[in-house]
C-alpha cells in the first residue's frame, strides 16, 4: 500500500505540481486548499506525512501545524513550505523540514521519501536510528 501524503496549499498550480510528482513516484496524495479541509482529510485519511504551505486563507499553515501537533497518536511528519524570504523562527514552527518557494523538486522528493520510510520502519529496542537518506535539514532557500 502506497503512503498517503497530505498536500495543503492555496495555490492550485503548486498542488498539481507536487501531487503529480509524488503520484509518479508511487505515493497517493490528498490535496486541500485550506487548513480546515486539511484537518478533515487528516481525520478521515490519516496520511503518512503532510506538506503544508504556511501562508493560506481561512487557517494559516502555522495554525494547522499546531492543531496537527496536538492530535492524538503518533506525530505526523510535516514539511513546511513558504514563499517567505526567510525561514520562520524554529521555536514557532515544529516541522521535520522547511523549504522556501521556489524549492527544488528533487529535494522535496528526498524529504518525502525519507519521512515516509521513517514513518513505516519498526523501531528496534536498543538500536540507533540509521538515516535512510541524508538527514533532513531545514532549508531557507531553494536552488531553482
Amino acid at each position: 500500500m502506497a503512503a498517503i501524503v497530505l498536500i495543503v496549499d492555496d495555490d492550485p498550480d503548486v498542488l498539481e505540481l507536487i501531487s503529480a510528482l509524488l503520484n509518479e513516484e508511487g505515493f497517493q496524495t490528498v490535496t486541500c486548499r485550506d487548513g480546515l479541509a486539511a484537518l478533515q482529510a487528516f481525520t478521515t485519511r490519516r496520511p503518512a506525512l503532510a506538506i503544508i504551505d504556511l501562508a493560506m486563507p481561512i487557517m494559516t499553515g502555522y495554525e494547522l501545524i499546531e492543531r496537527l501537533r496536538t492530535a492524538p497518536g503518533q506525530p505526523l511528519p510535516i514539511i513546511a513550505i513558504s514563499s517567505a524570504m526567510y525561514a520562520p523562527a524554529p521555536d514557532r514552527l515544529q516541522v521535520d523540514a522547511y523549504l522556501a518557494k521556489p524549492f527544488d523538486l528533487e529535494e522535496l522528493l528526498a524529504h518525502v521519501i525519507y519521512l515516509a520510510q521513517r514513518q513505516y520502519e519498526p523501531e528496534t529496542p536498543g538500536s540507533e536510528e540509521q538515516p535512510i537518506l541524508a538527514p533532513i535539514r531545514n532549508t531557507a532557500s531553494g536552488s531553482h
